[in-house]
């Protein structure tokens, strides 16, 4: 079953969110941004089953409508006795959103936000990760 939701019209999408999710894979082509979700069946909470009760798993994928996908992750910069220094986002240079799945920690996706022909991800491995991408729509695939 496939859901379209187009960034570029006159008024915004409510789109689902797959909230705290693992992502098993990522891929970019030339064209798509795909993230493929799983469930756990042992979570009560999973958000795939409150969307759509008996899906297996979800696949998303963002049509790109720009070239560059941005990654930042949060740093935290040492703590002194005197001062403290808040944690701060830095950019990563070249990183492939394909790598992000291969950390030691398993990848989380926490949430998004949806602007005009852009949307910005909230992923978490370890420390969070923030993902930007021009996207002029999204295919929503739920796998029963």
């Amino acid at each position: 079953m496939k859901e379209t939701y187009y960034l570029n019209k006159d008024t915004l999408p409510v789109m689902p969110v797959p909230h705290d999710n693992i992502i098993s894979h990522i891929t970019v082509d030339n064209e798509f941004l795909t993230f493929i979700l799983e469930t756990d069946p042992e979570d009560k909470d999973d958000s795939i089953q409150y969307y759509k009760p008996g899906a297996k798993g979800l696949t998303i994928r963002y049509h790109l409508c720009g070239s560059i996908i941005d990654i930042y992750q949060m740093k935290y910069a040492s703590r002194c006795l005197f001062r403290k220094i808040p944690p701060r986002f830095i950019m990563l240079e070249n990183t492939s959103p394909e790598t992000l799945t291969k950390g030691k920690y398993r990848l989380e996706y926490l949430d998004h936000y949806v602007n005009f022909e852009a949307i910005a991800f909230r992923l978490f491995s370890g420390t969070e990760i923030r993902l930007e991408a021009d996207v002029d729509y999204a295919e929503y695939e739920w796998l029963f």
